[in-house]
């Protein structure tokens, strides 16, 4: 059986409660804690969204 694993992502705006996870958890394999790297969000985007290009909804049933 596998054995779980958690993974914390904390703000950058959050560093202190960041460092107090890392602190809590130093030393347990099956717990990681990181600061998210991103800048920017990544759904802001300056270009316009393509038109959906499926005409049907794929799940739909097919009538025998």
């Amino acid at each position: 059986m596998a054995k779980r694993r958690h993974l914390f992502i904390i703000a950058r705006a959050a560093q202190d409660f960041y460092e107090y996870l890392k602190r809590q958890f130093a030393g347990r394999l099956d717990v990681n804690v990181v600061l998210d790297r991103r800048l920017d969000e990544r759904r802001e985007r300056q270009e316009a969204h393509e038109p959906e290009r499926r005409e049907k909804d794929r799940r739909e049933r097919r009538s025998a």
